[in-house]
C-alpha cells in the first residue's frame, strides 16, 4: 500500500467519524434506520418538535458529504486491497472492480435522502420506495464490505505464504 493511499484512508476514515458524530448529534428520535425504513418502522416525523424536524433536515443534507466519504473510502481501501495481492490472483483485477459496486450503495442512499427531505418537508411521499432504496443500499454496503474482508484475508494468506518461503530459503542455505 502506497503512502498516498494509506493517507487518504486515513484522511477519509477520520472524515467519517466527525460526519458521524454530527450525524448522530442530529439523530431522529426513533433513531437513523427506523427513520431509514418508514414503510415498516411507522415512524411519524409529523409527531416531532420543530428543532427536532430542523436538525434532521440538516443532518439530511450533511448525509450527502457522508455518502461521498463513506464511498471514496470504500473505492480506495478496494484498491488498496486490491494491490495486495499477488498479480496472478484473480482477487487483485476483480476486488477493485466489485468494490464500487459501493457507489451504487451511494446513489441509492442519495435517493432516499432526497425522499426523506421530501417527506419530513411535504408530511407525504414514497414510503416504500424510501424503504426498498435503503434496503438496497445496505445490501450493498454489506457485500462490499464482506468482498473486502474476503480479499483482506487473501492478501493477508498470501503475504504469510510468502514470508513462510522465504523463511524457507534462508535455512536451506
Amino acid at each position: 500500500m502506497t503512502i498516498q493511499s494509506r493517507v487518504t484512508l486515513w484522511v477519509l476514515f477520520f472524515a467519517m467519524l466527525v460526519l458521524m458524530g454530527i450525524l448522530w448529534n442530529y439523530a431522529p428520535p426513533e433513531g437513523w434506520l427506523a427513520f431509514e425504513f418508514p414503510a415498516w418502522t411507522g415512524v411519524d416525523p409529523a409527531a416531532w418538535s420543530i428543532d427536532v424536524r430542523e436538525g434532521v433536515f440538516f443532518s439530511l443534507g450533511l448525509d450527502f458529504l457522508f455518502i461521498f466519504v463513506y464511498a471514496s473510502w470504500f473505492t480506495v481501501l478496494g484498491r488498496s486491497i486490491g494491490a495486495r495481492v499477488p498479480a496472478m490472483d484473480v482477487c487483485r483485477n476483480c476486488l477493485p472492480k466489485l468494490t464500487l459496486w459501493i457507489w451504487a450503495a451511494a446513489a441509492a442512499d442519495a435517493l432516499e435522502n432526497w425522499g426523506l427531505h421530501r417527506w419530513l418537508r411535504e408530511g407525504e411521499g414514497w414510503l416504500l420506495t424510501i424503504s426498498i432504496l435503503a434496503a438496497i443500499k445496505w445490501l450493498f454496503v454489506t457485500l462490499v464490505a464482506i468482498l473486502l474482508v474476503a480479499g483482506w484475508l487473501r492478501a493477508k494468506k498470501h503475504e504469510r505464504a510468502a514470508r513462510e518461503t522465504a523463511a524457507g530459503r534462508r535455512e536451506t542455505t
